[in-house]
């Protein structure tokens, strides 16, 4: 199985409304006659309990491999920036950038606390990504 890593951000959707989980459930009873039935109790994971981290090993494979070929990579984004500016020249509507606009996935809202190190890694690295598509390497 060959495992590739996406070339560029997806684009976030119109945001989906979940179906709400039911939480109660009926209880009935007769009043005098039966008790209600007690509610139904969802073990709580405990912090050893084992995960399953199919999709993360996949994605790391995918990145291994992205980072043995990184010529093949560069070749790809470059057919893909052709791609772009055909299209663009022809008035067809196109992604301009591989990167997906707003902040970084991952980033808390700007309301919420940014004080963890993660955080300020994780957007240093974004403003990183976005400086390296502005000013390419030409040497």
């Amino acid at each position: 199985m060959r495992h590739s890593l996406a070339l560029f951000d997806s684009l976030r959707g119109p945001p989906r409304r979940r179906r709400p989980i039911p939480t109660v459930v009926p209880r009935i009873r007769v009043i005098g006659w039966s008790d209600p039935a007690p509610l139904p109790v969802r073990p709580t994971p405990l912090p050893d309990d084992p995960l399953d981290a199919a999709r993360l090993r996949c994605r790391l494979t995918a990145l291994a491999a992205a980072l043995d070929d990184l010529p093949g990579q560069a070749r790809r984004l470059a057919r893909w920036r052709r791609r772009r500016d055909a299209a663009v020249q022809r008035g067809r509507p196109h992604r301009l950038s591989p990167l997906r606009p707003g902040p970084p996935p991952g980033l808390p809202k700007s309301g919420s606390s940014r004080a963890h190190t993660v955080h300020a890694t994780l957007d240093d690295l974004h403003g990183l990504a976005f400086w390296t598509l502005q000013h390419p390497d030409t040497s």
